[in-house]
C-alpha cells in the first residue's frame, strides 16, 4: 500500500502522495469506529481477520511516519538493505526494526511500539487566538486517546492574505499541551495542522 501511494508520488508529484496518504488516514479513521485493534495483533486466531485496514492503510502509515522521522534517503537505504537482507526469506518485525535502525542511526523502539502495538490515534483538538495589539497568534493543541512516542511534533500553517505562512512546529503531548506564542503581522483567516499529510491522527483547529 505504502510502496504504490510512493510510487504514484514519484511519478505524479508530491501533492499526489499527499492526497493518497490523506485518503489512507480517513479509511483509518473510519475503521476505527468500529474496529479497535492495532497494526500487530498476536491474539488474532483467524487468519482471514489479519487483513484488515490496520495492517494496510494504517500499516502504511507508519512507514510514512518512519519516511518522515529518519528522513527519505535513509529509508531508501535501509528499504534496499531489507528487501536484499531477506530476500527470499522470513523476517519478524525486529529485523526490519533493526534494520531502519542501523539505516539512520537512530533508537526506533519508541516509535515502533507506540504505532503497531497501540490501538487507535491521536486525536487533537486545537484553538487559536490574535492579539491585533501586540500582533501575537497564540496556539494550543490538546491530544487524547493516544500514547505519543516523545518529541512527536506537527506542521501548522497559517492563511494570510493570499500568503500560507509556515509556523513553527508544535511539540505534541499526552492531554493539554503549552500554548505556543508567534509574532504575525496580520491576523490570519485560518490555520491548518499537517499540511503535508505526515503525521496519523484525527481532528482540527479553530479560532
Amino acid at each position: 500500500t505504502y510502496m504504490a501511494a510512493l510510487y504514484l508520488g514519484s511519478a505524479h508529484g508530491e501533492q499526489r502522495l499527499i492526497s493518497e496518504m490523506i485518503e489512507n488516514r480517513e479509511a483509518v479513521i473510519e475503521y476505527t469506529k468500529k474496529h479497535k485493534s492495532q497494526v500487530i495483533d498476536t491474539t488474532i486466531q483467524d487468519i482471514g481477520k489479519v487483513l484488515n485496514t490496520s495492517t494496510y492503510q494504517k500499516a502504511a502509515w507508519v512507514l510514512h511516519m518512519l519516511r518522515t522521522k529518519i528522513g527519505a534517503e535513509n529509508f531508501k537505504t535501509g528499504i534496499r538493505k531489507y528487501y536484499m537482507t531477506f530476500r527470499d526469506s522470513n523476517a519478524l518485525t525486529i529485523d526490519f526494526i533493526t534494520v531502519m535502525e542501523e539505516a539512520s542511526n537512530m533508537e526506533l523502539d519508541p516509535f515502533f511500539d507506540s504505532w503497531l502495538h497501540q490501538q487507535g490515534h491521536p486525536h487533537i483538538s486545537g484553538h487559536w487566538s490574535y492579539d491585533k495589539s501586540t500582533r501575537n497568534l497564540t496556539i494550543q493543541l490538546n491530544q487524547t486517546g493516544f500514547s505519543m512516542p516523545a518529541d512527536t511534533y506537527i506542521d501548522i500553517t497559517a492563511t494570510v492574505g493570499n500568503s500560507i505562512v509556515k509556523l513553527e512546529k508544535y511539540r505534541l503531548e499526552n492531554g493539554s499541551g503549552k500554548p505556543i506564542t508567534i509574532k504575525l503581522d496580520k491576523k490570519p483567516s485560518r490555520l491548518e495542522l499537517d499540511p503535508a499529510a505526515v503525521l496519523l491522527y484525527e481532528g482540527g483547529i479553530k479560532e
